[in-house]
């Protein structure tokens, strides 16, 4: 007698099933994702407007006022201030001692807006001196 080998393998059916399961949690997995994504990024953001916080604190101290707008440029050079990060996300803008509350005479709003071409290019994150804080635009891309 002849004895016949079965071929192990998988059918194309099985093959089919697989790829349908991994898709499906391809599709639930994606969502969680990129929230933890968006919260990464926006941690990077406030950490960096925090450690600003505390050079522009150090600033006001030496100078009894906050560094003009156009004088960011004099944090980063006296104060060695950059962002942590070598790729940062974001762009940081200092707006001293203009739309202050009534009763505040000298204060700053910190503006970290995404860079063109990341993932967070339209994302704004704006932290005042008073406390302020509001993150706003859409989600990743």
């Amino acid at each position: 007698m002849i004895a016949r080998s079965r071929q192990q393998g998988l059918t194309l059916m099985e093959l089919m099933i697989v790829v349908g399961i991994i898709a499906i949690i391809a599709m639930v997995a994606y969502p969680s994702l990129s929230g933890y994504l968006q919260k990464g990024y926006d941690t990077e953001a406030i950490e960096e407007i925090s450690s600003l916080e505390v050079v522009l604190a150090n600033y006001l101290i030496e100078n009894g006022t906050y560094v003009n707008a156009g004088d960011t440029a004099a944090i980063e050079t006296n104060y060695n201030w950059e962002p942590a990060t070598q790729t940062p996300s974001f762009d940081y803008e200092v707006d001293a001692n203009s739309n202050c509350p009534a009763g505040i005479n000298v204060c700053y709003t910190i503006t970290a807006t995404g860079k063109a071409d990341t993932t967070v290019e339209d994302r704004t994150i704006v932290k005042t001196s008073w406390g302020s804080l509001t993150v706003a635009g859409t989600k990743l891309r």
